[in-house]
Formats: C-alpha cells, sequence, structure tokens
C-alpha cells in the first residue's frame, strides 16, 4: 500500500488540516492497518534540520486524520521518519519542496534513508525524473555517513543511471565526477571513501577510464584508499567495459588471484568487453554450457551486463537467443540457475535505447508461450515490470 500525507496551512504556515491517506497501487492489494509516526522538522541556527515534534499515528482506514499537529508550524513533516511501516511513502507538497533539495540536511540519518526510499520508489513508479533523483541523491552523499545508508543510495544512483534515465549520457556526465569529487573529499581511509570509490567504478565510462588505467598500473588511488584484490577487479571490470582492458590484463589478474573468485571475476571482466559479437558468444555459452557452475553464471550474467548501459547496441544478437532459451532454462537446469539465467540475462538496459522495445518483446513470448510453467512465467511477469517501468520512466509511455 501506499500512505500520503496530506497537509493544508494557512497564510500564515499553519497547518489547519493534516490526513494521511491510504491508496493501492496495484491490484490484488488491499488496505490494512499501519503503526507510524510523523517527525515534525525544523531547520536549526547552523542549516540543519532537526526532530522538534513527533506524533504516532495508527492508520486503519483510506483517511486518518492527525489532529496533534494541527496549529503547528514546522519547515518539514515527514511521515514514517522512523520507517516503521512497510508501506510507499509520499510527503505533502509543501515539504516535498524542502526534501529534494535539503534532504542532505538531515541531524539524522534515519529520516534521510527513508525519504531516499521513497524518492527511488518515485522513480520506479514514473512520479520523479532519474535526472531529478540523481540530483538529490548527491546532495543526500554530501553528508551521509552511515554505512548501509550510503550503500543503498549509491546502487539506487547506479539503478537510475542504467535503467531509468531519460538521457544515460547526460547523467553519466552528471554523476562519475560528482562521485569522484565525494570520494575525493571523503575522510582518508574511511568506510564512505572506499564506498564512493567502488560506486565511481560502477558508472566510468571513456572519459574516466584513462585515471582508472593511471591507478590500476600504479596500485594508487586516492589517500587512504586500501588497493587490495577486490578493488584492482573492480579497476579492472570498469577498464574492460570501456574496451580498455586486454585479454593480457585479465590473464594476468587470474593468475595473480588463484582462487574461486578469481576466476569467477575473470570470466566477469571478458564477458564485460564490449562487442556485438563478444556479448552474443557469451550469451550462447551461458544457454548453452549445463557444466557451469552457480557463481560462474552469476559472474557471466554480471559481466554481460556490465557494459550493455554504455554500449547498448552491442546486445542485439542475444536478444532473441535468451527468448528462444527460456523453456529449455527452465526444463534442463536448477531452479537456483534458472532464476539466475531468467533474471541475469534481461537485457533491461536495452529499454528504450537503439530504438529496441523489450516490453513488447517480452510481452510477445508470455503471449506465444500461454503453456509454460507458472513458476516461469511469473518470473518473465517480474521482468517485464521492471521493463515497463523502465519504459515509463524513459519515454513516459
Amino acid at each position: 500500500t501506499q500512505l500520503e500525507s496530506q497537509i493544508e496551512r494557512d497564510a500564515s504556515g499553519k497547518v489547519t488540516s493534516f490526513n494521511i491517506v491510504q491508496s493501492l497501487p496495484q491490484e490484488g492489494t488491499s488496505l490494512r492497518p499501519h503503526a507510524t509516526s510523523v517527525g515534525a522538522y525544523d531547520f536549526d541556527s547552523r542549516g540543519k534540520l532537526v526532530l522538534v515534534r513527533r506524533v504516532d499515528v495508527d492508520i486503519k482506514d483510506e483517511v486518518t486524520a492527525v489532529p496533534g499537529l494541527v496549529g503547528t508550524r514546522h519547515d518539514v513533516y515527514v511521515l514514517n521518519y522512523e520507517d516503521l511501516a512497510y508501506a510507499k511513502i509520499r510527503f505533502d507538497a509543501d515539504s516535498w519542496e524542502i526534501l529534494r533539495t535539503r534532504v542532505g540536511d538531515f541531524e539524522d540519518s534515519l529520516p534521510r534513508a527513508v525519504i531516499m526510499c521513497a524518492a527511488w520508489d518515485m522513480v520506479r513508479d514514473g512520479d520523479l525524473s532519474a535526472s531529478k533523483y540523481l540530483e538529490m541523491a548527491l546532495g543526500a552523499l554530501k553528508h551521509e555517513t552511515n554505512s548501509s545508508v550510503l550503500n543503498g543510495i549509491l546502487r539506487h544512483i547506479q539503478g537510475a543511471l542504467i535503467y531509468y534515465a531519460a538521457d544515460p549520457a547526460s547523467a553519466h556526465r552528471l554523476l562519475a565526477p560528482a562521485l569522484l569529487a565525494l570520494a575525493e573529499e571523503a575522510e582518508p581511509a574511511s568506510d564512505r571513501q572506499r564506498q564512493l570509490v567502488r560506486a565511481f567504478l560502477q558508472v566510468a565510462g571513456a572519459k574516466e577510464a584513462p585515471e582508472i588505467e593511471r591507478w590500476y598500473e600504479e596500485g594508487k588511488v586516492l589517500e587512504g584508499v586500501s588497493v587490495d584484490t577486490d578493488l584492482r577487479w573492480d579497476m579492472l571490470f570498469a577498464l574492460a567495459a570501456n574496451g580498455q582492458a586486454s585479454a593480457d590484463m585479465i590473464r594476468k589478474m587470474e593468475e595473480s588471484d588463484d582462487t574461486i573468485t578469481g576466476r569467477e571475476n575473470a570470466f566477469l571482466a571478458r564477458a564485460a568487453l564490449p562487442g556485438r559479437e563478444n556479448k552474443a558468444q557469451w550469451a550462447q555459452r551461458v544457454l548453452e554450457d549445463t557444466s557451469l557452475t552457480n557463481g560462474q553464471i552469476d559472474a557471466l550474467t554480471a559481466g554481460i551486463a556490465r557494459s550493455l548501459w554504455l554500449q547498448p547496441a552491442d546486445g542485439a544478437d542475444m536478444i532473441e537467443p535468451y527468448f528462444a532459451a527460456l523453456g529449455d532454462i527452465w526444463d534442463q537446469r536448477t531452479l537456483h540457475m534458472a532464476e539466475s539465467l531468467v533474471g541475469g540475462l534481461y537485457p533491461l538496459a536495452l529499454q528504450s535505447r537503439e530504438g529496441f522495445d523489450l516490453v513488447e518483446r517480452t510481452e510477445r513470448w508470455l503471449a506465444e508461450n500461454p503453456d509454460a510453467d507458472k513458476a516461469l512465467r511469473r518470473l518473465v511477469l517480474e521482468e517485464l515490470d521492471g521493463a515497463r517501468r523502465s519504459k515509463r520512466a524513459r519515454t513516459g509511455k
């Protein structure tokens, strides 16, 4: 369900009516009770948003009045600020105007996490553009030190860029240098600094590749960042995705990391290399080679996807083999492998890129395979939901 705060104020800004409206964004769901709270925040002398009032609310019906906040006047009201209710959250218009530009100014991390999760839901629902989300997220990241909140925002930033940005090239020009600047400003040797460096490597493009190549060759990144095996692989993945890693570089890195994970990472790096032929060959191997382990399948599907958002045309020859193989995947592989393949090879990054309509192609498969196993159809329908959301975000349709 979705919970939205709706507030009316008088000319002085005092609240005259405060309601929480519960709605059903999806068919098949029903209204249910929620125990939550509303936090009222004001800017203090330092420009920080601090909690000055809280009200507990028991939500049972479609509309729940909150009389405890009538007559109050605060800068921002944050519904579910303690993250107690399991629901999508929307904020009143006046609060949202402040939240979307000042989310980084909360003194505490929890309301920031709640607001950024709500913003991410808005992106996926088509109510907030990916570009506006990215600007908002970068504002939140300037002050975020909580590791789990930081990790969540960084993951959503990548998703916004790769799957929802109407203009990925423009979004990338904003995002990559901004993440690097945040990493440079972060406290040396902090977990925050390391997370920002790894996020930067995930979204790095051709413009950033020369700097990453220097890091890789010198074994040094930023002051305080420990360059261990994991980070060297991250650098190599970024170089591979941009066509700047040679087969020899990958082989030498694999030899220096003679472990199961190292061999899987080498698979990922090779599959990340650009080129229609390279993508098609690796996709064919993943679909046909039944000797691959779960870890190798996961590495290869991640590698194939790794550069598709940068070079979407490279995925052209892997689309039809994927849909043609779905039935055999389900019949011949273990459940875990089948789930990994159905989700891992689904080319979501290609939706509305290069003139390709993944929604139409997926709907066609469902129409042509009405007798496919119900569990397989359910997995494909879940992927279709993601494609529809991506299409709506990118085209408005």
